[in-house]
């Protein structure tokens, strides 16, 4: 069971632009996170990831770029990995969304390998402002890539042993083998590995 997104104690706290929806309220709140709501979402999620344990299943949050967010000397990433408890919490570590927030997706596998059941690719075009705020609109603002186009060292590096134990499937000139044949390549770049 993965969740994508925190929530807030008192949503009522914001006030978003009515013209907006619940859209605008969505970003409200998510561009409105302090320390302490990463702190209650830690805590609700170890509870949560309790009872969905003992239902005999896991637990799991997915980040974009907001979660490292800084407050001080913390992100609110960092906080939440902290405070949640490793058996009841598991994550999934979306690569292309961790790189917008200028952060390096290997530095978290490699310092936390058993939190991460889980992996994101995605890749967005070079040339973007690091960030850690959501739908922005100037030039600088991410854009993910295309169908086939890799634009990142982390996603053609978690990408390269895909590419070669399918490259028959994925060239357009050879024909199929059978095991391509049960292999459908998504339109998008976009995918989830299981660790």
């Amino acid at each position: 069971m993965v969740v994508t997104v925190p929530w807030v104690a008192d949503p009522s706290r914001f006030k978003p632009d009515p013209q907006a929806g619940e859209f605008g309220l969505f970003i409200a709140i998510i561009n409105g996170l302090t320390l302490d709501d990463w702190k209650w979402n830690a805590e609700q999620f170890n509870k949560v990831g309790d009872q969905v344990k003992q239902a005999g299943l896991q637990l799991a949050y997915h980040n974009h770029n907001f979660e490292w967010k800084s407050y001080g000397s913390v992100t609110g990433y960092d906080e939440f990995l902290s405070l949640t408890d490793p058996g009841l919490v598991k994550l999934e570590l979306d690569c292309g969304w961790a790189t917008v927030a200028g952060q390096d997706p290997v530095a978290y596998l490699t310092k936390y390998p058993e939190r991460y059941s889980l992996l994101h690719i995605k890749d967005f075009r070079k040339g973007f402002t690091p960030r850690t705020t959501l739908m922005g609109k100037d030039p600088g603002a991410p854009v993910a890539t295309k169908w086939g186009e890799v634009q990142s060292s982390i996603a053609e590096f978690l990408l390269r042993p895909i590419k070669r134990k399918f490259a028959r499937c994925l060239s357009s000139r050879s024909r199929p083998s059978p095991r391509c044949r049960r292999w459908r390549p998504s339109r998008s770049i976009t995918s989830t590995l299981r660790i």
